[in-house]
């Protein structure tokens, strides 16, 4: 994807597993001022809470053998739920705000994730992805960062 410039009212969403910042550049191109739109979080709980069932047994077909079946990475899937609803929700935020470009910033995990769950139409409104970890930096520093990773 191309590099684009931040606009004025341009969105950057910023997000790993856990966290999510949705901002609106208040500035121009040249000088951005960062606003927080929205903050998403979903609580990491402990394995021990997200699921407590014994794994399943398979009996196999040939005997009287049984084997444990490998119980599915909880926390895992906790964070592809989280991006996929966050997929969603800016989903229908582009098709109610005509003209919306979006920048999105997460780590490459996170922005595999992200692209699974992109609608057609969410997909069409992002101008520009990076892959960093910037969800728990200050404004400040995502402003520098980005205006200056830019300018490279």
């Amino acid at each position: 994807m191309k590099r684009s410039s931040v606009r004025h009212r341009d969105w950057l969403v910023i997000f790993d597993g856990r966290k999510a910042l949705i901002l609106q550049n208040g500035g121009d191109e040249r000088y951005a001022n960062l606003q927080t739109r929205e903050l998403r979080e979903h609580e990491q709980a402990p394995t021990r809470k997200l699921g407590s069932d014994r794994p399943a047994h398979v009996h196999e077909s040939v005997g009287a053998a049984r084997s444990a079946v490998e119980q599915p990475d909880l926390h895992n899937e906790a964070e592809r739920a989280f991006i996929a609803d966050l997929a969603h929700h800016l989903h229908s935020v582009i098709i109610t705000i005509a003209e919306r470009r979006l920048f999105i910033i997460a780590p490459p995990r996170a922005l595999g994730r992200f692209r699974e769950a992109c609608s057609p139409t969410l997909r069409n409104s992002i101008a520009f992805e990076l892959r960093k970890d910037w969800v728990n930096e200050p404004l400040e520093k995502i402003e520098s960062q980005l205006f200056s990773t830019r300018r490279r």
